[in-house]
């Protein structure tokens, strides 16, 4: 099982990077073959922000940290 976080980062050699309306996610190996081919990124104000992929919910209740490039 993974934990999901989001987090103002720099990108690690392994990561891909998918862009976004100007919006760079960042995504290791493991977090690619849980997501594949979908992540939906929601917020919800009451609950912060949820990751889902394809078939499920991944993570929820996420706040945006600061990693460790800053």
């Amino acid at each position: 099982m993974l934990e999901f976080q989001l987090a103002l980062d720099e990108q690690a050699v392994d990561d891909a990077v998918y862009i976004f309306d100007k919006v760079h996610v960042l995504l290791d190996e493991k977090a690619r073959e849980e997501v594949r081919n979908y992540l939906k990124i929601d917020f919800y104000e009451n609950q912060g922000y949820r990751l889902i992929n394809s078939s499920q919910t991944l993570a929820y209740g996420l706040r945006i940290k600061k990693g460790s490039a800053y």
